[in-house]
């Protein structure tokens, strides 16, 4: 004979004891004690004692006894179908845990520029990553080279993509190197040829500024290509996005120099214009991120982006 005991409203949680729970669904499954502690591989007084334990500590009757077996009450239904949702949201939060610690789940917060984002290889490795890991929510964020690195510095971004040489106290990769092409305006390009130019042939031309600040990014990459041809760039308007810089150049505001890859960016009165190859004008796309990696996901992703083949 199966006795349940007097209902004992006591205090305490021992009832979210997931082993306790899983017994109750078991036997709630089965309709008999008996076939439940065989099911469990317990004697069915220890199982008996487990429910009268369970009830007591819920404080209502969840079964009772008929001449074939046990039946649920009502709280006794309503308890299954709560205990069964929590033991399943215990498992996703182990799972999602255990994904957390292998950083297959969290959120990423990348850096980009608006001539990064653009990249092809850029696009191709973050895709890659996306589909091999889903659960790491990615969020980009777009600002100037050296506005990135400062949110790098202080915690702000897990890893950013920038047209910039090696910066100290931070980690950097190199991702792919890119040939530089000037955006010139379309009178300039009749004067100067279609062909491959040098870059002495824009000794007299303004250039537009884009992205000045702390000698990162393409401004930097600027200054250096002019003075390896033996001339400083003079300056002119300065743009504070990229569409703007291309812009200035359709009217006739002045040049700027570009990823080859950007020349995609067509423009009414914008022509591009290729550098001879023996003047070897290029700029590296890196990926930077701080030197100890903000956490899994982040470590995970240095790991994959840099060894990550690029595609054909």
């Amino acid at each position: 004979m199966i006795e349940f005991g007097v209902i004992d409203t006591g205090s305490g949680m021992d009832w979210l004891d997931h082993h306790l729970l899983r017994q109750f669904l078991v036997v709630a499954e089965e309709g008999q004690v008996s076939r439940a502690a065989a099911r469990l591989g317990i004697e069915q007084p220890p199982l008996s004692r487990a429910l009268q334990k369970l009830e007591a500590r819920v404080g209502a009757r969840l079964l009772v006894r008929r001449p074939r077996g046990v039946e649920l009450t009502e709280a006794g239904r309503i308890f299954r179908d709560g205990a069964l949702r929590l033991l399943l949201e215990a498992e996703r939060l182990a799972e999602t845990t255990r994904q957390t610690a292998r950083g297959e789940r969290g959120r990423l917060v990348i850096g980009v520029t608006a001539t990064s984002a653009l990249h092809a290889a850029l696009q191709d490795r973050l895709g890659r990553f996306q589909a091999r890991y889903p659960d790491v929510a990615l969020t980009l964020q777009e600002g100037q080279s050296a506005q990135l690195i400062d949110a790098l510095r202080g915690a702000m971004l897990d890893a950013a993509f920038l047209w910039t040489p090696p910066v100290d106290g931070l980690w950097t990769s190199e991702m792919t190197s890119e040939p530089l092409v000037a955006a010139v305006p379309a009178a300039m390009a009749q004067r100067l040829d279609a062909g491959p130019i040098r870059i002495a042939a824009l000794a007299d031309a303004t250039f537009i500024v884009y992205g000045r600040r702390d000698g990162f990014g393409l401004f930097a990459a600027t200054i250096a290509a002019c003075h390896r041809a033996g001339f400083s760039p003079r300056f002119g308007a300065e743009a504070p996005r990229l569409s703007a810089a291309v812009a200035m150049v359709g009217l006739g505001l002045g040049v700027v120099l570009l990823p080859q890859t950007l020349r995609m960016i067509a423009h009414p009165g914008v022509v591009y214009l290729s550098f001879a190859p023996d003047e070897g004008l290029t700029t590296e796309l890196r990926l930077v991120m701080p030197l100890q990696p903000s956490g899994e996901a982040a470590a995970k992703f240095r790991r994959f982006i840099t060894a990550v083949p690029a595609s054909p």
